[in-house]
Formats: C-alpha cells, sequence, structure tokens
C-alpha cells in the first residue's frame, strides 16, 4: 500500500512541476510518466487521465495551503488584528508557493468556459467558502472584543475581504518583483487593518 501511495505522489510531484513550467496544454501523460520514471500505464491505475492528475494536483495545492492556514489560526496570536495580518501575510506566501494554482489562477475569469477553468473555480470557490467562515469569525471576535468597530458587519467583511485579496494575488502572481510586493502588502495590511479598529 505504502508503494502504491509513493508511485501516486511520484506522479502528482512530476505532473506539478510540468503544469506549472511547461503548461497543462503542452504536457503529455507520456511526459508525466517519463518525469516520474513510471509507466504510463502507471498513471492509469491512479488517475482517469490528464485531466484527473491536473485537478489532483490542484486539490493537493489548496488542501496544503489550507491545512498551513489551519496551524496559523490554531497558534493564535496578540490580538484578533495581529492574529489576521500573521494569516494573511502567510496566506498569500502560501499562495505564491502553489506553482501550478498560481499558473492558472487567471483561467476561470480569462477562459471560463475551458476544463481547466472549471477546475481551478471549483476548489477556489471550496477555498473561497473556507476561508470566508474563518473571517467572519474574525470580525465576530473583533466586535465582541470592541477592537473593530460596530460599523463593520461580518459578512461584508468576509466577502470584501476575499475579494481585495483575489485582486492583491493578482499583483502577486504577476510581479517581476516579489520582494517589494511583499513588504508593501505587509505595511499595507497592516494600515488597514489598524485603520478599521476603535
Amino acid at each position: 500500500m505504502k508503494d502504491i501511495e509513493s508511485v501516486k505522489t511520484s506522479i502528482k510531484a512530476s505532473a506539478t512541476e510540468l503544469f506549472a513550467t511547461v503548461g497543462y496544454e503542452k504536457t503529455t501523460l507520456e511526459d508525466i510518466a517519463a518525469h516520474a520514471g513510471k509507466a504510463k500505464t502507471s498513471i492509469y491505475y491512479h488517475f482517469d487521465g490528464k485531466k484527473a492528475v491536473f485537478k489532483a494536483v490542484i486539490e493537493d495545492e489548496l488542501l496544503c495551503v489550507r491545512r498551513a492556514l489551519q496551524l496559523v489560526r490554531d497558534m493564535g496570536a496578540d490580538g484578533v488584528v495581529a492574529q489576521l495580518i500573521k494569516y494573511l501575510e502567510k496566506r498569500m506566501e502560501l499562495l505564491c508557493s502553489a506553482s501550478v494554482y498560481r499558473k492558472y489562477f487567471f483561467y476561470p475569469y480569462s477562459q471560463p468556459a475551458s476544463e481547466i477553468s472549471q477546475i481551478v473555480k471549483s476548489f477556489r470557490d471550496e477555498f473561497d467558502k473556507w476561508e470566508g467562515e474563518y473571517f467572519n469569525q474574525v470580525c465576530l471576535a473583533g466586535l465582541e472584543a470592541s477592537v473593530l468597530s460596530s460599523a463593520v458587519k461580518p459578512a461584508a467583511f468576509a466577502q470584501m475581504l476575499i475579494m481585495v485579496l483575489k485582486g492583491l494575488e493578482v499583483q502577486f502572481f504577476t510581479t517581476g518583483d516579489l520582494e517589494a510586493t511583499r513588504s508593501t502588502y505587509s505595511e499595507v495590511l497592516e494600515r488597514l487593518l489598524l485603520g478599521m479598529c476603535n
């Protein structure tokens, strides 16, 4: 059983590298098998085809992001705002490291009818729902602790934050100067969130 899982992991790792560098469209199952040092039949043992491999790669990337972010949530911080800043900084770092997701992030907007777009959108919608629930809880905690202004409404806060973050992801994913983007992002986060506080 362990060998079967290691083969599957090897296939996904190879596919991740190829999808991120060569692209989904130009990557064949033969390429993935050769890169993984496996027979093409081993891919079919685990996956129905290239689309299923792509789906597994995106799912793994966003699941890794969620697990790491859950650890940040569970660690806590000194206050609601500090916790949210820590979460948002880690969030962008993790999404930037999700190479295949980052490459195909735009597809639901630029090529909405493609099969890749549907996969990316499906997992992103699930991620947004999960994250929206967290942002809602953070807002409620901030209101309860009288840290956030009563003008801030939890559902609107969650939706607005998700939309703003998606826009910022565009900047991160397309920038030529990632370090400058990171430091500016951290500064803007602090100022925006502190500005919402009482």
